[in-house]
């Protein structure tokens, strides 16, 4: 079975608070919290090994929080590798209200040196293998060039591995001209992606097509909140969703990375596509249930699977 590897450049530490209500200009108290040692790509791994798939996250992080993170990652069962530089992570703010309401407070991190990520990279590309899969998820530090991830897709390629890519901005519209093996993005990115406004299912389909011929990109999926995702490859274009009571709907932070890990999941089963798509957006739709990334397991994930809407509407 190939080995799955996700690199985190810019990783976070979430600051979660769940208040009954919150209103702006308010002091209010909180009844829980969570601090939670994150990052895209973390999260992945975190969901993988929550359903029982071995997977290896590389961290770029503060010389401060490291200790912090593998006590999260043994806590979790998760094997790390990282490289600190002189920087502390960022932290955002999460605050979840009783009713559904989610407010977030984010920010864009220190500056990093290129040479530490390049470490990172090189710690990276040393273990990988022919058909390993690389999830590259999240922002670029400042500090880092646009083109950081394009040249990471090329020397993962050069080395056998089939890419994943889950971006957003210039590091997006130059990493998917480096031709990864599949793109994860929502539909903010897929308009600035495609140059398409996604008004309606034309629009969707328009865009799907155009993100999947940037670079022949094999396999494409642009999530839609709550109407689900649009998928395609060689195979077919399926629209996709999971209707949830409101209920059910309790934390929607890494939820787009459980379906970056559904998918992988898909594709080291080599499950058809239409499967493969499945698995993806029921992990996410699980991942909502529970507060913080990674809390589902593989009974919630086949629960959720029986429960996605699925429909073919054509090719790329």
């Amino acid at each position: 079975m190939p080995d799955i590897y996700t690199i985190t450049l810019n990783p976070v530490v979430d600051l979660i608070y769940c208040v009954s209500s919150f209103e702006k200009g308010d002091t209010v108290r909180s009844r829980a919290f969570e601090c939670v040692p994150a990052g895209k790509g973390l999260n992945v791994t975190t969901v993988l090994a929550a359903l029982g798939v071995p997977s290896t996250a590389y961290m770029l992080l503060g010389g401060n929080d490291e200790d912090m993170y593998r006590r999260y990652c043994d806590k979790r069962g998760v094997e790390m590798k990282a490289v600190t530089g002189g920087f502390s992570v960022r932290r955002h703010c999460t605050i979840l209200e009783d009713g559904g309401g989610v407010t977030h407070v984010q920010t864009r991190g220190c500056d990093v040196q290129k040479k530490w990520a390049d470490e990172l990279v090189e710690q990276l590309l040393s273990s990988l293998g022919t058909d390993d899969y690389v999830v590259i998820s999240g922002s670029l530090p400042p500090g880092l060039p646009d083109d950081y991830y394009y040249n990471l897709i090329e020397q993962c390629r050069m080395c056998g591995a089939l890419t994943i890519l889950d971006a957003s901005g210039p590091a997006l519209m130059r990493g998917a001209k480096s031709h990864p093996y599949a793109v994860k993005i929502n539909q903010e990115e897929a308009e600035e992606l495609s140059g398409r406004n996604m008004n309606g299912a034309q629009q969707e389909f328009a865009a799907l097509q155009a993100v999947h011929q940037i670079s022949n990109i094999p396999f494409s999926v642009i999530t839609l909140g709550s109407r689900g995702l649009i998928a395609g490859c060689e195979d077919g274009v399926w629209r996709m969703n999971v209707e949830m009571n409101p209920g059910e709907i309790h934390d929607s932070v890494g939820c787009g990375d459980a379906l970056a890990a559904g998918l992988v999941v898909g594709m080291i089963q080599d499950l058809p596509p239409e499967d493969m798509f499945k698995t993806a957006i029921a992990a996410a739709s699980a991942a909502v249930k529970h507060v913080g990334p990674g809390w589902l397991d593989r009974k919630q994930l086949e629960a959720m699977k029986a429960r996605v809407k699925s429909r073919k509407i054509g090719e790329l």
